[in-house]
């Protein structure tokens, strides 16, 4: 996504350290759209509507606190949420919810997305999910 659009500003956020020494490194080697922090993304330190668009990428199956995450992206997103996440089963033991459409809209709804659509690829979901005002 940064080679193709160089001008976009990304944040990124891990609880993994080595993971966010990764993402630095890229960074210091002149990818300067790109920066980066760890934390956790069920209790975010930005403020409310800090970005137009929050993505959160074969994350959301990974949290216990699932539905929290989510409140927290969608507070901080001034417009859109993206999501995807595997759409079947599989024997990855960290993979702790798989979501369908029927069970991952509710959850948007109410962490105040005011419309949600869903797409597939292959053994994959993926949700756009309006925040803000309808």
């Amino acid at each position: 996504m940064l080679d193709t659009f160089l001008w976009l500003p990304v944040t990124t956020l891990d609880r993994l350290d080595y993971r966010v020494a990764d993402i630095q490194a890229v960074c210091a080697d002149g990818v300067a759209a790109l920066t980066t922090q760890q934390g956790d993304a069920t209790r975010l330190l930005f403020d409310d509507n800090s970005y137009q668009v929050v993505t959160m990428l074969e994350v959301l199956e990974h949290f216990p606190a699932a539905e929290q995450a989510l409140a927290e992206v969608c507070r901080v997103a001034q417009r859109f949420v993206l999501l995807s996440m595997l759409s079947k089963p599989d024997n990855n033991l960290e993979h702790i919810h798989l979501f369908s459409a029927a069970t991952l809209k509710p959850l948007l709804r109410a962490a105040a997305a005011t419309r949600v659509t869903f797409d597939y690829v292959p053994d994959h979901i993926i949700a756009i999910a309006k925040v803000g005002p309808a």
